[in-house]
């Protein structure tokens, strides 16, 4: 630990990949905090391992993990947990720990709202992972939620006070892209609306699908892993519109460009969620097209609707057709959501507020 210098000791992890969700949030803690930030690996954690526990509900005990706990961590100001607990070994503090311990929750799978439903694999699995983020946040000195949402939740649910510190993206990443190329590439001369994500039920590849029967006219773009034609057709067990293309998986800079050339960028999952894609959309320079949960019409921690993104009722296809009609028309929203991503969401921003938050448990 260092207690001569203002500059703390934090360590942050467990890393299980450097391009998920949670990859992205500890490279940019690493890369912009002004305290000394080492980031830790689970190095047992596999896929195929992770696949098989989540399949038959095995545990698996982590060594190394309890090596981190008991050992490694106890060198650290502040110990910055993150992600789901899939082995618990290292997420639970050992009992002579003199250090503090963050988790930042990264959301829940079930509900509510959830990203999976009771029908879905793995669903039993899934619930025990968030029964484990909870217990978890009891044994923590702080909790970090990216959502006013979440803050609500936990208050409410489990008594349990948080933080909020959204989520953020790399401004200038986003607004090198390319427009032309990805046009030119791609032989598209149409306005773009992008889906960008996985084949999940949370993204509603079903219902983009149907929303680019609505616009003939406009040129719709897939992308991700595991997208192609093929793909998308046995999933969403329906043919794909002559006016969608479905690209896959795009390098890093032809990912801007993708973003840079849509005019709208389609994000299903409701706005209490985090969400990254709408803010790379907004650094991009196009419109976020996202839903809103019944229960949070006017959430505005992202953008303000109208103004700086799009909301339309999540599952309403009538009322996304009519949302997207009003975006394919507006040419100064991706400007202004430009100037709010600039101001708000990109990291260089976002990194201040978790050094303030260490800083203060000190």
């Amino acid at each position: 630990m260092n207690n001569l210098s203002s500059k703390l000791e934090v360590a942050i992890g467990p890393l299980t990949s450097i391009h998920g969700g949670v990859g992205r949030v500890l490279r940019y803690i690493h890369k912009f905090s002004e305290h000394n930030v080492s980031v830790f690996r689970v190095p047992f954690l596999s896929k195929k391992i992770l696949s098989f526990r989540q399949k038959h509900g095995r545990k698996f005990y982590d060594p190394y993990g309890l090596y981190l706990k008991n050992s490694w961590l106890e060198n650290f100001d502040i110990v910055q947990l993150s992600g789901h607990p899939l082995f618990e070994e290292v997420f639970f503090r050992s009992k002579k720990s003199v250090s503090k311990f963050v988790y930042r929750l990264p959301g829940f799978w079930g509900g509510p709202p959830g990203f999976i439903k009771k029908n879905e694999p793995y669903y039993e699995s899934m619930i025990r992972q968030d029964n484990l983020m909870i217990e978890v946040c009891k044994h923590s000195d702080k909790i970090i939620v990216t959502t006013p949402y979440f803050q609500h939740y936990l208050r409410k649910h489990y008594n349990l006070d948080s933080v909020v510190i959204g989520n953020s993206t790399d401004v200038k990443f986003w607004m090198a892209g390319d427009s032309s190329r990805f046009r030119r590439r791609f032989n598209l001369k149409n306005q773009i609306c992008l889906f960008a994500g996985k084949l999940r039920s949370d993204t509603e590849p079903t219902f983009f699908l149907k929303l680019a029967e609505k616009f003939p006219s406009k040129d719709f773009v897939m992308i991700g892993a595991r997208i192609n034609r093929e793909n998308v057709e046995h999933y969403c067990q329906m043919s794909v519109p002559e006016n969608v293309s479905c690209l896959g998986e795009l390098s890093s800079a032809s990912l801007a460009d993708a973003f840079s050339a849509s005019h709208v960028v389609f994000y299903a999952s409701p706005s209490v969620f985090a969400g990254n894609v709408p803010m790379e959309a907004m650094a991009s320079g196009s419109i976020a097209l996202r839903s809103f949960h019944k229960d949070f019409p006017n959430d505005d921690f992202f953008f303000k609707n109208g103004e700086e993104g799009i909301f339309y009722e999540q599952y309403n296809l009538s009322d996304c057709a009519e949302k997207l009609e009003r975006a394919w028309n507006d040419d100064l929203m991706g400007i202004k959501a430009r100037i709010l991503a600039i101001k708000k969401h990109d990291w260089r921003i976002g990194i201040k507020h978790y050094d303030e938050l260490y800083s203060s448990l000190v």
